[in-house]
């Protein structure tokens, strides 16, 4: 993994989800059914969940693997948050036949700081189980 540059993965990432929420017709003319109502809303927490968790990644990589501090981890949640507002107001401003909703800003918050709190918490076991067996 060392050879591929350290934000790449987040950059195909979110290339991804640009073109999945702001493209008009992403899937070509098939029609994508949902299994239940307002999945969609699950498919946004995942996205975002995902953005944020390369970006965790990324940002280890490119630190050495160093731990990512719990504000590191919240900063990129805000910031994978807030692609996911930019991206729904430019659904609104490019009329393209894509649809401005605050629930799914709401699930991209979700998912993105799900990730971030089960990152935070695996770092501190981590942390506490090298303690534990006196490992620096």
């Amino acid at each position: 993994m060392e050879m591929v540059p350290a934000w790449l993965l987040t950059g195909v990432v979110l290339a991804g989800i640009l073109w999945a929420t702001l493209a008009p017709d992403p899937f070509g003319h098939r029609e994508v059914e949902l299994p239940f109502p307002n999945a969609d809303k699950v498919v946004h927490a995942v996205m975002f969940g995902v953005l944020t968790f390369t970006a965790l990644v990324d940002w280890a990589r490119g630190r050495s693997l160093r731990s990512v501090k719990w504000y590191e981890c919240l900063l990129m949640a805000l910031v994978a948050t807030l692609i996911g507002v930019v991206i729904e107001y430019a659904q609104r401003v490019m009329d393209l036949g894509r649809s401005f909703d605050y629930m799914d800003m709401a699930a991209d918050a979700t998912g993105a700081f799900a990730v971030a709190g089960i990152w935070i918490a695996a770092e501190h076991v981590r942390f506490n189980r090298k303690n534990l067996h006196g490992r620096e």
